[in-house]
């Protein structure tokens, strides 16, 4: 069972537990608009991006499974709208002065990864029509454009968010392969040794999650 279901399976539970507590769940959609990506088509690879998370209070987040998907980029160089509908449910637990929400959520967003450029990333009904690029000028640039891709960390092991495992479906699997093809070429070009082993190591580490 994925973690974020387990999660929730757990939160549903508190009312069991605690008279104080307010379960709840509510119909949602989530779209991002057409985009123009301005540029080649064939230089730019559109990810949309379906994300499970777990909050608190809306904001902190307890763990985010992302699961990536590579999008077509038509012949005018536009992307086509995405939604997604779903069901967030969570607990309200009443505490006086130190209420909380838990919830486990999903959203979606759309990432736009143009080698040698940053990352752009458009977010549920944000209001984006055309992608504008900003050229990725050294190793730390392009590393860390990847890094938002795949949220990966820059220079620390730990963290809340990870691209779901290559099982869950063909195109996210090919998504994170394309990715650890990247991080090898960036470390190509890296002059310091450092940074060569840094990119190495994430790009085994997307390896290893696309096999798994």
């Amino acid at each position: 069972m994925p973690r974020f279901l387990l999660i929730a399976a757990l939160l549903l539970g508190l009312p069991i537990i605690s008279g104080c507590a307010l379960p709840y769940a509510y119909p949602k959609v989530d779209f991002t608009r057409a985009l123009q990506i301005a540029a080649s088509p064939d230089e730019v690879h559109v990810f949309r991006v379906d994300i499970g998370q777990v909050t608190e209070n809306s904001h902190i987040n307890y763990y985010s499974s992302e699961r990536l998907t590579e999008l077509t980029v038509g012949g005018d160089g536009q992307v086509a709208t995405q939604i997604k509908p779903s069901l967030p449910v969570g607990v309200y637990l009443l505490m006086g002065a130190l209420n909380h929400d838990f919830r486990v959520n999903r959203t979606l967003e759309l990432r736009a990864y143009r080698p040698g450029f940053w990352l752009v990333k458009v977010e549920s009904m944000e209001k984006v029509k055309e992608v504008v690029w900003t050229p990725a000028l050294n190793v730390e640039a392009q590393e860390r454009a990847l890094d938002g891709l795949f949220s990966m960390p820059y220079d620390a092991e730990q963290r809340c968010s990870r691209p779901s495992a290559g099982s869950t479906s063909a195109d996210h699997r090919r998504a994170l392969l394309y990715g650890a093809s990247e991080y090898k070429r960036v470390a190509a070009i890296a002059e310091l040794a450092d940074e060569q082993a840094r990119l190495l190591k994430k790009a085994e580490s997307l390896k290893e999650r696309a096999l798994e």
